[in-house]
């Protein structure tokens, strides 16, 4: 038998939070990569029926993120990650040196000494 482990990819992600301006700060990053096949639904009721709060990604296939789900872009895709799948999956890096963020202290990167104090 031969045993495989994944290989690191790095990716970026976009937590899809809820509310309008969450959905708007979501649509402008989707638009930088060209990617216009995606509407946000904000709570409503449809024939009678209380619909969520809700992210569609319409190309290649229609995916539906709830709030708290994670859109991630791996290459020139993107797809839908339920929470607990993206928190087993990926971990955060450092901005700066791609070293894993957990390896801070006071918010500062132990790899390249990046301040997160001062944001991303």
């Amino acid at each position: 038998m031969t045993y495989y482990e994944t290989t690191p990819v790095l990716v970026e992600a976009f937590r899809f939070e809820g509310g309008e301006e969450n959905a708007r700060s979501l649509l402008a990053w989707l638009n930088i990569y060209k990617y216009k096949a995606a509407s946000w639904y904000s709570n409503r009721i449809e024939s009678g029926v209380d619909m969520p709060e809700q992210f569609v990604l319409i190309s290649p296939r229609k995916s539906i993120a709830e709030v708290g789900d994670y859109i991630v872009r791996l290459g020139d895709t993107f797809r839908i990650i339920k929470v607990d799948k993206f928190r087993e999956t990926y971990h955060a890096v450092c901005p700066t040196c791609m070293g894993t963020s957990r390896e801070t202290t006071n918010m500062v990167c132990q790899t390249c000494n990046h301040d997160y104090s001062k944001g991303s």
